[in-house]
C-alpha cells in the first residue's frame, strides 16, 4: 500500500513537471535558440496627492499627431534651455521664447494625481519625474508607478539621439503595462539620467508598453 502510495505521488509529479515544461518551451528550441518565458507582471503603484482637493488644476490633452516640428533636444539628447519664457503670459499660460502661447496646448480634460505624496510629506513640494516614475492615466488620475516605461527598446548600434531617449523613463500617460514580459524585454535598462549624461552603472528596467507607443 505505501508502495502504491508513493508510485502515485511520483506520477504525479512527473505529470506536473512534464506539464510546465511544455507550457514555457517555446516552438523554436528544437532550433537551437535559447529558451525563454514570459513572466506575469503588475507594476507597483506609487501613491499619489489628490490635487483637485489641493486645489490644482491640471488638463490634459491626447494628440493625434505631432505638434511642433522640433522638440527641446539636442543630437546628443541634452535638454535645450530657453524654448519657453521663465514667466508665465498675461493669461497665465506659458510662452515661447520666440513668442506665442501655448494656452490651446494646455487646455483639455480635467485629471487629478501625478504628484507623489511621500515627496510633498518630506518637503512641500508638488514634484514628478518620468526619470524616477511612470504615470498612467486611469479613469480620469494620473497614477505613478514604481516600474519605468520607454517607447520601445534599442541596441548598441542605435543612434545616438536614440539611445539617450529611449535609455531612461519617459512619460507615456496614454499607455499601459503589458501583463507580461519576456527576459528579452525586460533586458534594457536605465542607461542616461535626466540631463543626457550617461550613468557609471546600468539602472533599473525599462518597459515597453502594451500599445503603440502615444508620443503626442
Amino acid at each position: 500500500m505505501d508502495y502504491f502510495l508513493k508510485k502515485k505521488k511520483w506520477m504525479a509529479c512527473l505529470v506536473l513537471l512534464t506539464f510546465l515544461f511544455t507550457s514555457i518551451m517555446p516552438t523554436n528550441l528544437a532550433a537551437g535558440d535559447s529558451m525563454a518565458w514570459a513572466a506575469a507582471f503588475r507594476p507597483t503603484p506609487v501613491e499619489v496627492v489628490n490635487t483637485v482637493s489641493a486645489g490644482i488644476t491640471m488638463e490634459m490633452k491626447n494628440w493625434d499627431r505631432q505638434q511642433f516640428s522640433t522638440g527641446g533636444f539636442t543630437d546628443s539628447g541634452h535638454i535645450t534651455p530657453g524654448v519657453v519664457r521663465n514667466t508665465l503670459g498675461s493669461n497665465g499660460y506659458p510662452v515661447l521664447s520666440g513668442g506665442g502661447s501655448l494656452e490651446d496646448y494646455f487646455k483639455g480634460t480635467s485629471v487629478n494625481g501625478l504628484f507623489i505624496q511621500d515627496v510633498y510629506e518630506s518637503s512641500g513640494y508638488y514634484s514628478y519625474s518620468s526619470f524616477e516614475n511612470s504615470a498612467i492615466l486611469e479613469n480620469g488620475k494620473l497614477q505613478a508607478y514604481e516600474e519605468l516605461m520607454t517607447p520601445k527598446i534599442v541596441g548598441d548600434t542605435a543612434s545616438a539621439l536614440d539611445k539617450v531617449l529611449y535609455r531612461r523613463g519617459n512619460f507615456l500617460p496614454y499607455n499601459s503595462f503589458k501583463t507580461e514580459y519576456t527576459a528579452d524585454e525586460m533586458a534594457q535598462k536605465v542607461r542616461y539620467d535626466e540631463s543626457g549624461s550617461p550613468l557609471g552603472t546600468a539602472g533599473a528596467t525599462l518597459y515597453t508598453p502594451a500599445e503603440s507607443p502615444e508620443y503626442y
